[in-house]
């Protein structure tokens, strides 16, 4: 008779936060030949971010944001750009990056604000920002910041 030895189980380990950062990252990307990413970034979710982005070209722009924690399932984004102001929610860890569109024009401000939280939230806030033609902006307008009007 053969005996068969079990072995201990083990519990897979969770995802390395960073592991999936490095996924969501690659989400974010330019998605076609006709567009051109400006630029891009990371910060840490207890960090938030602030930032003025410049948007002096021809062509509209879109701004692309994830979030990866476990700390929280949300986080509000605020875009400004002159009087206007617009809250945007961000799901954490969601598969898919959210998009604003903003027309080419004077600068605009992003802010995610600190998250305040006991134990200190790990994870990040991973954006881009990409010029493309007007056919690859998608939604129902072209200035997310305004809201849609139709």
């Amino acid at each position: 008779m053969r005996m068969i030895r079990a072995l201990p189980f083990r519990w897979p380990s969770p995802p390395n936060p960073t592991t999936r950062c490095d996924a969501r990252s690659g989400a974010l990307g330019a998605d076609g030949e006709d567009t051109a990413k400006i630029t891009e970034a990371s910060s840490n979710v207890a960090s938030g971010m602030d930032r003025t982005l410049d948007t002096t070209g021809a062509k509209p722009y879109r701004f692309d944001v994830a979030c990866d924690t476990d700390g929280v399932s949300t986080v509000t984004l605020t875009v400004t750009r002159g009087e206007a102001k617009r809250p945007f929610e961000v799901r954490c860890g969601d598969r898919q990056a959210l998009g604003v569109n903003v027309p080419a024009g004077p600068a605009f401000a992003v802010t995610i604000p600190p998250i305040d939280k006991e134990p200190l939230t790990s994870g990040f806030i991973f954006w881009n920002l990409i010029s493309a033609e007007p056919h690859r902006v998608h939604g129902c307008c072209l200035d997310d910041s305004q809201g849609c009007k139709q």
